[in-house]
This record gives structure tokens, sequence and C-alpha cells, in this order.
């Protein structure tokens, strides 16, 4: 597997005997938290284009509790790998 822009020269090799099988309920949408409350779309989607499959990001700004806000943050792939 290679991030995109990346050749087998600068690729690290790993043995793919030791990859878990992916479950049958798996999803093409990761949850990520830590997302700045005033970063943009377009900041967090540079975070993951480097990522074969990416194709959007969805910021859901919320208040967690009176006061606190969070960024609820998912970024979708075109597959479950």
């Amino acid at each position: 597997m290679f991030f995109k822009g990346e050749g087998a020269d600068s690729a690290k090799l790993f043995d793919e005997s030791h990859i878990l099988p992916i479950p049958k309920n798996a999803t093409n949408t990761v949850y990520v938290e830590g997302i700045p409350t005033d970063a943009s779309e377009r900041e967090v989607a540079h975070i993951f284009r480097p990522f074969l499959g990416f194709k959007t990001v969805r910021l859901i700004p919320r208040e967690k509790r009176q006061g606190e806000k969070v960024m609820l943050c998912f970024a979708d792939f075109e597959n479950t790998l």
C-alpha cells in the first residue's frame, strides 16, 4: 500500500500476513477527534488527501457542555481498506 505520490523507493515494506481481516460490518467512514473548532473543511481535507481512496470530510460543530465547543469530524473513503 502506498500513499499518493509515493513510489516503491520510499515505501516501507511490511509483512502482509500480520494484517487482520476486515470485519463484515466495517465502514468506509473514519471518526476523528481533536480537530480545532476554527478549522475549515478545506484545511482538514488536506490532512486526508495523501491517503488512497479519500473522498470527502464532514465537520459538524457542536456544544459539548454549555460554553464548551467541539468539532465532530468524519472522513469518507471509497472503500474500507
